[in-house]
C-alpha cells in the first residue's frame, strides 16, 4: 500500500513534537511497555510497525535479539535512530519502509508491535491480515489503539473530525473497543489479554493477540 506524500509530510512535521506529546501519557506508555515485555524472549525477532520516534522499540531492545523498526516518516526514523545511537543500542534496524514491502518474509517475526497506528489507517483490515502473515505460528501481535469512538462527542474528537474534513489532519478511524477486537479476531488471531488506559476520557486500548494457526 502506498502512502500519500501529504500524509508523510504531516508526520514529518509532527516528529519534533511527538515526544513532548507522548510525555503527557507517560504512564500509559510505561504500563503498555512493561506488559509487552512479558511476551518477549531473548531470541525473538520483532517488527515494530510505525515505530515513530522509537518510544517502544528502544525500551524493549535489551529483551530481544533483533528489532526491525519501520515508519513512513523519515524524520521520525532519524529521531528514533539518534536515540538508539545515544543509548548504544545496536540491535535495531530502522527503515523508512512499508509493512507490505516484499523484503519481509512470511512467518519472519516472533512478535509484531503496532502502537497507536491502526486508527490512522484506511486499510487496517489489510494491515492486520499482513501482520498475521508475517508472524510465525504462536507469535504475538501487540497493539495499542486510540478508541475515540467510545467518546465521539468529546470536544477534542469533534475538533479532530473537523480538521480531518478540512484536510488539515490525516484520516482517523473512531474505533470502539469491541470493534477492534472483532477485527483482530476475524483476521485469525486469538486475543490473550486486553487493557484500557484512559486518555482524554477515552480508552487507549492495549491488546495482545496470538497467531494460533497457519491459515494456508
Amino acid at each position: 500500500m502506498k502512502t500519500s506524500k501529504r500524509t508523510e509530510k504531516f508526520w514529518d512535521m509532527l516528529s519534533s513534537k511527538t515526544d513532548k506529546i507522548a510525555m503527557k501519557f507517560e504512564q500509559t506508555y510505561s504500563k503498555a511497555i512493561e506488559r509487552t515485555k512479558n511476551y518477549l524472549k531473548s531470541d525473538d525477532i520483532v517488527l515494530d510497525f510505525a515505530c515513530g520516534t522509537g518510544l517502544v522499540c528502544n525500551e524493549i531492545a535489551s529483551k530481544v535479539a533483533m528489532i526491525h523498526a519501520v515508519d513512513i516518516s523519515s524524520k521520525m526514523i532519524e529521531i528514533a535512530n539518534s536515540k538508539a545511537i545515544n543509548r548504544r543500542i545496536d540491535n535495531i534496524k530502522f527503515e523508512k519502509i512499508s509493512i507490505f514491502d516484499e523484503k519481509f518474509n512470511i512467518q519472519q517475526f516472533d512478535v509484531v508491535l503496532a502502537f497507536n497506528i491502526l486508527h490512522l489507517l484506511k486499510d487496517s483490515d489489510n494491515t492486520i491480515a499482513r501482520i498475521y502473515e508475517l508472524l510465525k505460528v504462536n507469535g504475538y501481535f501487540i497493539t495499542s489503539t486510540e478508541c475515540a469512538g467510545e467518546n465521539k462527542r468529546a470536544p477534542l474528537n469533534i475538533l479532530v473530525f473537523i480538521l480531518i474534513k478540512l484536510g488539515i489532519a490525516p484520516y482517523m478511524r473512531f474505533y470502539k473497543t469491541k470493534e477492534i477486537e472483532k477485527q483482530i479476531i476475524n483476521c485469525g488471531f486469538r486475543i490473550i489479554e486486553t487493557e484500557s488506559y484512559i486518555n482524554h476520557n477515552q480508552p487507549n486500548y492495549f491488546i495482545v493477540a496470538q497467531k494460533i494457526d497457519d491459515k494456508k
